[in-house]
């Protein structure tokens, strides 16, 4: 369900999306700031490889990233916090925050990764899904079959995509091209 409405807190219009967790009648509101809903830059899926890729800490200064974990476990490092994290678990990163997944196993986690522009929630700043001491991983646990179908949803329907341009890098089906950190 959405709407627009405002709020004293804000001063703008906002934009409330419900979410419904495990068939409960618990809901989260969600206030996306001056009427303008986040765009989707990009979907990756990282292929569970025959061994484990090593990448260095980086940043994205101009978007944030969404990634569901659907195979593996392993350590999630982001804003200064490392978690243990499995399949199903949704991480969050804020913009300008240093982040890495590294898998604990022979082989390399398997995340589906979202890049989002436009990011603006009632009461954080620009780019940020969540205050660092509220924690950057959220568990699909009951939820785990819908997450998992949702997100390759998504992936699927950027994988169409024929082109797109983020911040002067182009890209195709759904892949950011360049260098990550550099974004």
């Amino acid at each position: 369900m959405v709407y627009t409405d405002s709020c004293g807190l804000c001063k703008n219009t906002l934009y409330y999306t419900h979410i419904y967790t495990g068939g409960k009648s618990m809901a989260e509101e969600i206030r996306f700031v001056s009427g303008q809903m986040p765009s989707l830059l990009y979907a990756t899926k990282q292929i569970v490889a025959a061994s484990a890729i090593t990448r260095a800490i980086h940043r994205h200064e101009r978007f944030t990233e969404m990634l569901y974990v659907y195979q593996g476990a392993g350590q999630y490092i982001a804003g200064g916090y490392s978690y243990p994290i499995r399949t199903g678990d949704i991480l969050l990163y804020n913009q300008g925050d240093l982040h890495e997944v590294t898998s604990s196993l022979q082989h390399e986690i398997g995340t589906l990764c979202f890049g989002i522009s436009g990011l603006q929630l009632c009461g954080l700043p620009e780019g940020h899904f969540t205050k660092a001491e509220n924690g950057f991983v959220r568990p699909a646990m009951d939820e785990i079959d819908h997450m998992q179908s949702l997100s390759e949803l998504i992936y699927e329907h950027a994988e169409r995509r024929t082109s797109y341009s983020v911040s002067g890098f182009t890209g195709c089906k759904g892949r950011v091209g360049g260098n990550a950190s550099q974004m």
